[in-house]
C-alpha cells in the first residue's frame, strides 16, 4: 500500500493526492528533518480516489508517524475520521493527520499558513476581496479573511453545490457574497482590493473576473505555485504593476505547522527555517 521503510527506526511522513509529483512539500520536509537532524523521510503519494478507503485501514497500526492531505482529499478524508481539531470541525476540511494511539487526528494548518503568509500584504480590515475556488483551501482562505476584518467577500466558484457547501459551513455569513463563475452580475465589481486564487486553475488572467475590475493598490494571491519560476497569473499581475504573491511561503507555513504538530516542536521556529529553505529554491 505504502513504499517499504529504508530503515525500520525511521519516521515517515507521506503526502497523499491526486497529482503530487511537482510538489515542494518532499523538498521542504526532508531539508528540514536533515537540518534538524531527525531520522525520517517524506513521500509523495499519488492516490486514486476509489484507493482511499483502502488506504485509511491500511494506515491504522503503521509506522507512517504523519499525513499531509491535499488536491481532492481535503474534504473528502473528513467523513472517515473521528478524530479531529476543532478547526477542521468548523471548516469541514483537513490537511494534516497526526498518529495518536489507535487512530489519526486531523488537523488544519492552511489556515495558520495562510496567516503568516499575509505578513507582507496590506491590511485586510475594512478591505473587499475576491476569492476564486470553493474548495478545502478556501475554506481556510475565508476563515482568516472573516478573522482579519474583512468588510466584503466575494467567492466565485464554477458549481452551485460547492458554493452552497462554503455558505452552510460559514453559517451563511452576511460579509460572503457567493457568484457562480458564469453569473453576468460580476462584470459589476469594481474597485476590489485584492483578490485570491484558491483554485487550481493555472491561467494568466484571474477568470472570471480581470484586472481592470481590481484597484491599481490591489494585491494578487495565487494559492498556486511552480516547481522553478512563478505562476501565469502572478507573473502577469506583476507585469501590470500590482503587488502579487504566490503560494510558497503559504506552503512553507503550513508545512512548518504541520512538522510542528508531528514532532512536538515549535511552529514559529519551524516556520522561519522552512521559509529559508524555500528561499534557497530558484
Amino acid at each position: 500500500m505504502f513504499p517499504r521503510s529504508r530503515r525500520s527506526s525511521e519516521a515517515r511522513f507521506f503526502l497523499i493526492g491526486e497529482a503530487v509529483s511537482a510538489s515542494l512539500s518532499p523538498y521542504l520536509h526532508n531539508s528540514a528533518l536533515a537540518a534538524l537532524g531527525e531520522r525520517g523521510v517524506y513521500e509523495a503519494l499519488s492516490l486514486p480516489l476509489a484507493n482511499l478507503d483502502a488506504c485509511l485501514a491500511a494506515w491504522h497500526g503503521s509506522n507512517i508517524r504523519g499525513l499531509n492531505i491535499t488536491t481532492p482529499y481535503k474534504k473528502t478524508i473528513v467523513k472517515h475520521l473521528s478524530l479531529q481539531d476543532p478547526l477542521v470541525q468548523s471548516l469541514g476540511a483537513t490537511n494534516t493527520l497526526l498518529w495518536e494511539p489507535g487512530a489519526y487526528r486531523a488537523f488544519n494548518t492552511d489556515v495558520w499558513g495562510f496567516e503568516k503568509s499575509l505578513e507582507t500584504l496590506p491590511c485586510l480590515k475594512g478591505s473587499t476581496i475576491a476569492v476564486l475556488g470553493a474548495g478545502g483551501a478556501a475554506r481556510a482562505v475565508l476563515a482568516v479573511l472573516l478573522q482579519k476584518g474583512t468588510k466584503r467577500i466575494f467567492l466565485v466558484n464554477r458549481s452551485l453545490g460547492r458554493l452552497q457547501a462554503v455558505r452552510e459551513q460559514f453559517q451563511d455569513s452576511p460579509t460572503i457574497i457567493s457568484y457562480l463563475a458564469d453569473d453576468p452580475l460580476l462584470a459589476s465589481l469594481s474597485g476590489l482590493d485584492g483578490l485570491i486564487q484558491t483554485s487550481s486553475a493555472r491561467l494568466a488572467e484571474p477568470f472570471p473576473l480581470s484586472f481592470s475590475q481590481l484597484s491599481p493598490s490591489a494585491f494578487i494571491y495565487d494559492l498556486n505555485y511552480e516547481p522553478q519560476g512563478t505562476t501565469l497569473l502572478i507573473a502577469h499581475a506583476r507585469s501590470l504593476g500590482f503587488k502579487a504573491q504566490d503560494g510558497r511561503q503559504m506552503l512553507a507555513a503550513q508545512a512548518a505547522k504541520a512538522m510542528a504538530l508531528w514532532l512536538g516542536s515549535d511552529a514559529e521556529e519551524l516556520n522561519m527555517l522552512y521559509q529559508g529553505i524555500m528561499q534557497k529554491r530558484p
